[in-house]
């Protein structure tokens, strides 16, 4: 027998937070997070509300993002993970995605298909060890990138430790992304760092994206008292 169990999606919230924080990014562009069907709050409906309150979506995979495409988001769309294989990065190209590059065989894979892509992220390691180029590979990372014609990157990153403001590490991390800046990655300089902590802690780290999850529905493992209220959705 099926159980009484009702979910309900509150996407005036979800516009409202969207807001709030969009006023908290200032002059950064904000990329609204998607993935795992929006946190289960629904990817299409939440991505629909979302379209005129954020410059770019992201996702974790290139399926995620064929689904925003087919419900006729045409928003930008970052995928998280990059791609999973070679055939991958061609539908990424043509689905007009942009793709986070933190492997080698990333790089073996855009050489060997040409894909031409119209905005290409670059995840750096900085100290949270999930995925990306150590700091000292960029300068090489960044000339291999030109060698093949990919001029528009943004380098990225992500924090370990964002909710803790006097985090030893979060230390380490700014000091590893104020280096590799200004080692210089590209012509463009373009670059994310902060997640939902580090936008509503206000880490401030010289960045001209933020990459908002957990705060869009609601969430929030910080102190948040200057802002307006989160809403959960």
């Amino acid at each position: 027998m099926s159980r009484p169990t009702r979910v309900t999606i509150d996407l005036a919230a979800l516009r409202r937070n969207a807001s709030t924080l969009r006023l908290q990014a200032g002059s950064r562009k904000v990329m609204a997070v998607v993935k795992a069907d929006a946190y289960g709050h629904g990817a299409v409906d939440c991505a629909q509300t979302l379209s005129p309150l954020v410059d770019a979506f992201a996702v974790a995979f290139t399926e995620e993002a064929l689904t925003l495409r087919s419900a006729g988001i045409d928003t930008p769309i970052l995928v998280l993970q990059g791609p999973h294989t070679l055939e991958d990065l061609s539908v990424m190209s043509g689905a007009s995605l942009w793709p986070a590059l933190s492997s080698h065989h990333h790089l073996d894979w855009l050489s060997q298909k040409g894909c031409e892509f119209e905005q290409v992220w670059i995840k750096c390691d900085t100290g949270m060890h999930r995925l990306g180029f150590m700091p000292e590979e960029m300068p090489a990372i960044q000339a291999r990138l030109s060698q093949l014609s990919v001029t528009e990157t943004v380098l990225m990153s992500h924090f370990a430790d964002a909710e803790s403001s006097q985090s030893a590490l979060t230390a380490k991390q700014l000091d590893r992304w104020r280096a590799v800046n200004e080692a210089g990655h590209g012509d463009n300089n373009q670059g994310s760092f902060s997640n939902s902590a580090a936008t509503v802690g206000n880490i401030g780290p010289a960045e001209t994206w933020v990459r908002l999850g957990y705060s869009l529905y609601g969430g929030s493992l910080i102190d948040a008292a200057h802002l307006s209220p989160l809403e959960p959705v």
